[in-house]
């Protein structure tokens, strides 16, 4: 049979007796249904419906006159009262005439009195009805009036409904008076609807029920009852008739699907008044199940058993037919309750490319859930290879839930994979099939899935339709999983761990056969399988089987499975009776790992290949050999093959399925077994790699990871909250910390922001906070600023960047960059970082994410936002493999002579051996598909020639290929049509340099931006002159920041510079002794760690401690304070560092002499108590002058002072003299304003210009702020102070001195101008008076303008 009606439906047509009295019978699962008659109601249509009025005139209603506060207008005047001298005047108002029938009715006539004076009529009318909330006014009829009325207007010929009526009135015949209506009565009746409940019983599920009597039977006593309850209830009207649609067990209990027929006004109390009686357990004289959230709704009670549910389609059906599987889906899913606490819904798609599109946990709702599947898209063209991968669907990555049915659906028109079938019933999962076709293969199918009745076949796509409306309750009603063990009397062969092989399908046979001949037919029986064979004890082979039941049946199936088993006899496969278990422990999944002593090939990477599936075997076998004599494991498959820690070992990822009670002794056993011995029967593991939890895990190697989020205009928030997510549920599959995965994250748009850096959080729990507090901003894309702010600071050492560590970054953009993102991208590149493209929406541009890329296969595209959940399994498994891979340099000699456009990386010279050395490369390196070419450059070598560099990133077991590979090349003497005069392979990777070096140019402001043109123009020279000074020793030289030189016609360069390995201590050695005789230098440093800041300051900083600012951001100022402090060489000959404290009064922590390190500064920032109090700024700006500075307190004299304030709120008193006391003893004050509540005009006092004052919406902004503030401290650092005289004959009020001194900055590049730190009066005859005063200087004491020189 096919599936499609179950036998017992088969065998009696019960529809033959003609069980509905007034309607028409169809035949149901179990029994029948029966379709009433108009006018009849009841289980069997014997239930009349005569009360049920129809059409008539309703009597005016005081209710019906809209309310003055509602949204439509009001008819003010009116009052219904059948007097039809009572009329409605709307005097000078709106001419709208507007009804509330309270409840939704449907009208076909309309009429008013015809009362009015004839100065009074109105010319027409127009009739209109509302849509409702969210709706619009909608004209219905139109009528004209005339001018003399010989009785009531009435008008009809429509039909409509609605809530709200209204009349729009025109002006009167005579133009005279404003026009009046006298009384109004409406002609149709209120709506009648259709709402459902599910009955909860108090009632056994029995075999009774199956029967057509029984379901009769109990149908009529609901429907007797539930009738008798609600006619004696004075207060109750408007119930017209009901029905008992279906009868369906609710686990071991009965649950009646009832359909009430009444009034749309009424269904509230008539949902009330069941809630009540539900409450007290009893309806009239029927017993049910208290349910406090019984509820009457509009559709059938969906199915609300918690499920996490998957379909499987085959991707390469026709066009057509997969737009009827998505159609089938979404009918399907309407009869689920979809949410966290229900039933989850994922789809995936199997054939050349299998590809899970959305995980189980990414839409929650019905309506989300239709929107994905409205935008799945098909993956294979038809034809194709069909094959479903081992995704994992349903692992908690993916959001898979224990303690829930476990359900998929695969849908095909051809054959499915038996491994397939073999994974998902070892994972716990029930499998049903639905063959499109011909073409399916029924035979194979059956014999894989739990039952044949689980196989269901239509003809065509179009049978899908009515499919639809039969799968959901075989879904709903899959019954209680309990697990068999036997230990069979067979030797255990690896053949047993291939579902598809003779000897398990011969045994799965021999299991069905012999379950269904002893219980076909039986009660609750719905299927039983063999999920998997294992090892038993002494070579023995261990069956374990599923029986699949319903809950009311489950004590029944299991005493006539034990007496089915008693005789200890599959067919020709004897057991003994004494090893049988038999139970419904729910099962937990574990994930597990080992290292096997082998070497990864290639051809691991793909899972249905012969070695893959070898290698697997093995590692199944002997780790289940480990549990021979212990009972409960249920199964185990292997996930997932790897490159292992060294070279010569491979990483095998698994999971096992066993009894929740079994879980202690499993895991202790398999553990104690690794951790002890080097052999596991024939395989060769690294004692102590296993590894098997209830928790999944993480990628714990030691990399960098920087993500980088496009939050521009076109994103919008809901997307930029939707982004959020999926950043969140990414990083659950990382382990994070100080040697583990380590992650940053930029914003940008506009402009680009750090939201954190590598350094700045190492538990997930952090980092999620972080990812919460992110704002969305909006703006540009300026793709190529997030790319040069990648390379210069999130991969910086001050933010956190390891040598050791990769490097992999991810750009997440929905658009093209507004700039050229090329030269960015050259520099991302040169670092040495793995790059990750992924591009949301339409309007990305695929050729910029390929130029993004490290390479193509590291380009992601998805439909929408929603669609990026499903991703986040696979983007973390390649993260993980870049982040174990080793970085090798390759270098190649060609006899091509140099030219400097070869550092332009825009230039046609570049872009042409670029592409010629990749099509090479590519040629002789392709057959490795984990091999990352991470950087092409080209460099000086000896005579001037071209060396080729290239930077790969693979996985440690090709390296030893590749080494031979580039020898080769070295020895042929060709790279293609280019000769090659020598090639070094270095497979210990390269060691990076930090340098800077002054060199003879006069810095201009058009310099300050890394990525202007003459910034670019200076990096090439810079470069060129470089690598003739090092020539055969680099292997990349990258400038990362140009700032003003210590002179005036100088500049600082800042620069990255890679070598190889064995070379690095020579050149560090003669790296002055190189760069000397080049007239472009003048003097450096290299250096193997990254260089701090050389200035002489001393630094301040303050920091308000007020009880607004609360201990956890209390904490974040402090981290602050130390990533600033990090960033310079501290010392006395360096940088000081003091801080202070404030709130109400004011403590300072520690003096510029007391820590002479960055790990002391560092202890003691950690060690000072956060105060809470006030807001005092003036009094903490006041003693840091007189205090913070003093030589007391190790000031130096003739060092730049610098104070950094950070406050959240106004001060509590005065700052202006303070701010203006501290600019005249010379101290440069910044400060930085956190939140909504401070005040910037007092900001502007404290900072005196704007390129002082730091404004922060959320103390979460002070980590961008750490990368930015150095720089800006350290070019202070490094100028000098100028005074500027100037002759003026009034002084203007602060604000517009502020803004001329803003004026003068703009004009003046590179300068940082004060305001005035005071003025002196310059008297003669024609001065002003304040001349003749006595005092020196025209401020008041308290630092004010005095009056006299506004």
């Amino acid at each position: 049979m096919d599936g499609t009606i179950d036998e017992a439906d088969m065998a009696l047509n019960p529809c033959d007796r003609n069980p509905c009295s007034n309607g028409v019978c169809e035949v149901t699962r179990g029994g029948y249904q029966c379709r009433c008659d108009e006018g009849f109601s009841g289980f069997s249509c014997d239930i009349s419906l005569g009360g049920l009025d129809g059409p008539t005139w309703l009597l005016s209603d005081l209710g019906w006159v809209a309310e003055e506060d509602m949204a439509w207008e009001a008819a003010a005047n009116l009052t219904l009262d059948g007097d039809n001298a009572t009329c409605w005047d709307p005097g000078s108002g709106t001419r709208y005439l507007t009804f509330n029938l309270g409840s939704p009715h449907t009208i076909f006539q309309v009429r008013f009195t015809g009362k009015m004076p004839s100065d009074f009529v109105p010319k027409s009318v127009m009739l209109q009805v509302h849509g409702g909330p969210g709706g619009n006014w909608t004209d219905i009829k139109r009528v004209a009036v005339p001018e003399m009325l010989n009785g009531p207007i009435s008008f009809g010929g429509f039909s409509a409904t609605g809530r709200l009526w209204r009349l729009q009135v025109s002006d009167t015949h005579s133009g005279l008076y404003n026009p009046q209506v006298c009384e109004l009565q409406f002609f149709g009746q209120e709506v009648v609807s259709t709402s459902y409940t599910l009955l909860p019983l108090q009632e056994t599920y029995t075999e009774n029920l199956v029967s057509t009597q029984g379901k009769t039977a109990l149908a009529v006593n609901v429907e007797t009852n539930v009738l008798n309850y609600y006619s004696m209830r004075p207060d109750f009207q408007g119930l017209y008739g009901l029905q008992v649609t279906d009868i369906k067990p609710l686990g071991a209990y009965v649950a009646a699907e009832v359909s009430f027929i009444s009034s749309a006004s009424q269904v509230m109390y008539q949902e009330m008044a069941l809630q009540d009686a539900v409450t007290m357990g009893t309806v009239n004289n029927l017993a049910v199940i208290n349910d406090t959230g019984i509820m009457l709704t509009p559709r059938v009670p969906p199915c609300t058993v918690p499920t996490d549910l998957v379909f499987a389609i085959d991707g390469t059906v026709s066009p057509s037919t997969f737009s009827a599987i998505v159609a089938f889906i979404k009918r399907v899913v309407h009869t689920f309750t979809i949410g966290p606490e229900a039933t989850q819904v994922s789809v995936a798609q199997g054939g050349s490319s299998p590809r899970l599109d959305f995980p189980l946990n990414q839409f929650q709702s019905l309506p989300r859930l239709i929107q994905g599947l409205d935008a799945i898209q098909q993956t294979d063209m038809p034809g194709e290879g069909r094959r479903f991968s081992h995704l994992g669907v349903f692992m908690q990555g993916n959001g898979g839930r224990t303690g829930v049915n476990r359900l998929a659906v695969f849908v095909t028109d051809g054959v499915t994979d038996a491994a397939d079938f073999q994974r998902a019933s070892e994972n716990g999962v029930v499998t049903f099939t639905v063959a499109i076709g011909d073409d399916a293969d029924l035979g194979s199918l059956e014999a894989f899935s739990p039952s044949s009745n689980f196989v269901l076949r239509v003809s065509d796509s179009y049978g899908l339709v009515d499919l639809g409306n039969r799968l959901p309750r075989k879904l709903c009603e899959v019954g209680v999983t309990s697990y068999m063990a036997v230990t069979l009397d067979v030797n255990y062969t690896t053949e047993f761990l291939t579902a598809a092989s003779p000897g398990f399908t011969a045994l799965n046979l021999a299991v069905k056969t012999t379950f269904l001949t002893g219980l076909q037919g039986m009660f609750g029986f719905q299927a039983a399988q063999v999920v998997n064979l294992i090892p038993g004890p002494m070579y023995s082979t261990r069956a374990n089987i599923r029986v699949i039941a319903g809950a009311y049946a489950l004590d029944a199936i299991q005493q006539k499975v034990l007496n089915i088993s008693a005789a200890g006899q599959f067919g020709s496969y004897s057991f003994d009776t004494a090893t049988i278990t038999y139970n419904q422990i729910a099962n937990q999944f574990l994930y597990g790992y080992i290292e096997v002593r082998t070497v990864f090939m290639q051809s691991y990477r793909d899972q249905f290949s012969a070695s893959y599936r070898m290698l697997a075997s093995s590692v199944k076998l002997n780790v289940l050999r480990i549990f021979s004599r212990l009972y409960g494991v249920r199964s185990m498959a292997v996930t997932n093959i790897k490159p292992g820690t060294m070279a010569t070992t491979t990483w095998v990822d698994f999971q096992m399925n066993c009894a929740q009670t079994a879980v202690p002794s499993v895991v202790s056993s398999y553990l104690n077994v690794t951790d002890s011995y080097q052999m596991i029967g024939t395989l060769d593991i690294l004692p102590g790699s296993g590894y098997l939890s209830i928790e999944a895990p993480r990628c714990g190697v030691e990399m960098d990871l920087v993500l980088v989020l496009d939050d521009s205009g076109s994103v919008g928030a809901e997307n930029f909250n939707k982004l959020k997510g999926f950043v969140k549920r990414l990083t659950t599959q990382f382990e994070f910390g100080q040697d583990a995965t380590r992650l940053g994250i930029l914003q940008y748009s506009t402009d680009v922001k750090t939201v954190f850096s590598l350094n700045s959080y190492d538990t997930l729990e952090d980092i999620n906070t972080a990812i919460d507090g992110m704002m969305y901003k909006g703006g540009g894309t300026n793709t190529h600023l997030a790319l040069y702010e990648l390379v210069n600071n999130a991969f910086s050492f001050q933010n956190g960047a390891r040598p050791t560590a990769s490097k992999v970054a991810v750009i997440i953009t929905d658009g093209k960059s507004s700039q050229p993102i090329t030269r960015a991208v050259q520099e991302v590149k040169t670092a040495g970082i793995v790059v990750y493209a992924m591009g949301v929406g339409s309007d990305t541009d695929q050729s910029e994410l390929q130029e993004i890329a490290s390479s193509s296969d590291r380009v992601f595209s998805a439909l929408n936002y929603d669609s990026l959940l499903s991703l986040t399994g696979g983007l973390a498994n390649r993260f993980c493999d870049d982040g174990s891979s080793v970085v090798s340099v390759a270098t190649v000699d060609l006899d091509e002579d140099f030219n400097i456009d070869l550092l332009n990386v825009t230039s046609s010279t570049f872009i042409t051996l670029r592409a010629t050395m990749l099509y090479q490369l590519n040629f002789v390196l392709g057959r490795f598909a984990n091999l990352i070419l991470v950087n092409v450059n080209f460099q000086l070598s000896m005579n001037d020639k071209v060396r080729v560099v290239f930077t790969m990133n693979s996985l440690g077991y090709i390296v030893n290929d590749l080494q031979v590979i580039i020898n080769q090349v070295a020895s042929s003497g060709n790279f293609g049509n280019l000769t090659v005069t020598g090639a070094i392979f270095d497979a210990q990777g390269p060691t990076v340099l930090y340098g800077i070096m002054e060199v003879n140019r006069t810095f201009t402001s058009e310099l300050r931006g890394i990525s202007s043109y003459e910034a670019a123009a200076l990096s090439i020279t810079f470069k060129y002159q470089l690598l003739q000074s090092l020539t055969t020793s680099v292997n990349f030289a990258r400038v990362t920041d140009i700032s003003p030189g210590y002179a005036a016609t100088t500049t600082l360069v800042s620069f990255v510079t890679s070598v190889s390995a064995n070379v690095s201590d020579a050149v560090l050695t003669n790296f002055n002794t190189s760069v000397a005789a080049t007239q472009m230098f003048l003097q450096g440093s290299l250096s193997p760690e990254f260089p701090l800041c050389p200035a002489k300051m001393d630094v301040v900083f303050v920091l308000d401690g007020s009880g607004s600012v609360g201990y956890d951001n209390f904490q974040r100022m402090k981290s602050f304070v130390k990533r600033v402090a990090g960033s310079f060489a501290i010392g006395p000959s360096a940088i000081q560092i003091s801080l202070f404290q404030y709130s109400h009064f004011v403590v300072q922590e520690f003096a510029l002499d007391t820590y002479g390190s960055i790990s002391e500064i560092s202890q003691a920032v950690d060690a000072v108590m956060y105060q809470s109090g006030g807001t005092a700024t003036g009094l903490a700006l006041y003693e840091m002058r007189q205090y913070g500075f003093s030589f007391g307190n190790g000031g130096r004299p003739g060092t730049r002072r610098v104070a950094i304030l950070l406050t959240d709120g106004m001060s509590s008193d005065s700052v202006d003299k303070h701010a203006m006391a501290a600019w005249q003893a010379g101290i440069s004050l910044y400060v930085v304003g956190i939140g909504s509540n401070v005040d910037m005009n007092e900001l502007l006092a404290i900072g005196g210009t704007p390129d002082n004052i730091f404004g922060l919406s959320n103390f979460g902004q002070l980590q961008d702020l750490s990368n930015r503030l150095p720089n800006r401290l350290c070019e202070l650092g490094r100028s000098t102070n100028l005074i500027l005289s100037l002759d003026v004959t009034s002084v203007p009020c602060s604000s517009i001195l502020r803004q001329q001194f803003a004026c003068l900055q703009t004009a003046t590049s590179g300068i940082q101008l004060r305001l005035p730190v005071g003025f002196l009066p310059i008297c003669s005859s024609r001065h002003h008076k304040c001349c003749k005063s006595s005092h020196n200087t025209a401020r008041k004491s308290d630092g004010r303008i005095s009056e006299c020189q506004r």
